[in-house]
């Protein structure tokens, strides 16, 4: 009995070991997780890219000239005081209008960079268009042009807070295509006197505007910044080349997908990376499935980007760097974004 209680207490005695040595061992394991480098963070509230001290508040109308249509307009709230100067109950706030891709019909498809605008003292126009297949482009675009110019039109009489002296133009993929004519919408309503910026998100499909070898002209006090996604998006190039703004105030920016630490994670740079719907949802956009992940490519490529080009605008500036995509929590840089303007020669 005796040796046989002294077996069973060595056996205990070892499987408390064995159990401590596992318990040990899955705390490195942990640690070695936790210790892993994580991605870049949004900057800094008030820092370029980071939010604002605003809060929002939205307004929705049909569009009263294009049946089946929407106009969705974003305006800041509270007494903050934002990037853009004032604060954000101001009687007069700077807008942004927006140009959606095809098929992404609704705002909350870019939900995040809309709340980055309210949130740093802009208001915001979203008008849809008519998202339908069409073998005749032209025909197409004589369609869906006037379309967001109406919802335009129709959201500056949905308050009286728009600063339509100082405006820019956001814009994503066919939405992208249709801002140099809608920029002579825009200069013929007398908007943008004093500031006036677009950014064009992988535009595609620039309908109406003079064929090769003229130039694509844009008004007077404009500023012009072009944001390819990732590789193989060059489809806009010969446009680019033939761009023409204002003393040369154009650039063209290539956000790259972040392989900087690949045994961790590669964050994605694509043409849907404009597409900033809340992080984790999962939109159908015309029987096309796809999740949305925010992270420090929209951080960077879409609020920075917008941000530094606003103020740019606003303040007669430079534009700056918009190469740097923030830096990891060991210290390693993110991919940088390359700087394409002049365009490379074709």
């Amino acid at each position: 009995m005796g040796r046989h209680f002294g077996h069973t207490r060595l056996w205990k005695a070892a499987v408390a070991v064995t159990f401590a040595a596992t318990v040990m061992m899955a705390g490195v394991g942990q640690a070695v997780a936790a210790d892993q480098p994580t991605p870049p963070t949004q900057p800094a509230a008030g820092a370029l890219g980071g939010a604002g001290p605003c809060g929002s508040s939205r307004t929705d109308e049909a569009n009263k000239t294009d049946w089946g249509l929407w106009v969705w307009l974003y305006q800041p709230t509270g007494t903050g005081t934002p990037r853009s100067g004032g604060t954000c109950d101001d009687a007069k706030r700077p807008v942004v209008f927006m140009t959606h891709g095809w098929g992404a019909m609704w705002p909350w498809w870019y939900q995040g960079v809309i709340d980055n605008m309210v949130s740093n003292g802009y208001i915001v126009a979203f008008a849809n268009y008519t998202s339908l297949p069409a073998a005749d482009l032209d025909w197409y675009a004589d369609m869906t042009y006037p379309q967001v110019d109406h919802g335009w039109v129709q959201a500056t009489t949905m308050t009286t807070r728009m600063d339509l002296a100082n405006i820019g133009l956001w814009s994503h993929s066919y939405g992208g295509g249709m801002t140099p004519w809608l920029s002579s919408k825009v200069e013929g309503h007398g908007w943008g006197t004093s500031s006036f910026w677009i950014l064009m998100n992988d535009p595609r499909y620039l309908k109406k505007v003079p064929a090769d070898p003229q130039d694509i002209t844009f008004p007077k006090n404009t500023r012009v910044l072009v944001v390819n996604w990732g590789t193989g998006n060059d489809t806009v190039l010969p446009e680019y080349d033939r761009m023409r703004a204002p003393g040369g105030t154009k650039e063209r920016v290539r956000v790259l997908s972040d392989n900087s630490h690949p045994d961790v994670k590669v964050y994605t740079a694509e043409h849907t990376s404009s597409n900033d719907c809340p992080d984790g949802e999962k939109f159908d956009q015309l029987g096309v499935y796809f999740e949305c992940h925010r992270s420090h490519i929209q951080y960077y490529g879409l609020y920075r980007n917008w941000q530094a080009l606003a103020d740019s605008a606003r303040l007669g500036a430079q534009l700056g760097d918009l190469t740097g995509m923030g830096i990891w929590s060991d210290g390693i840089p993110a991919t940088a974004a390359t700087i394409m303007d002049p365009p490379p020669a074709r």
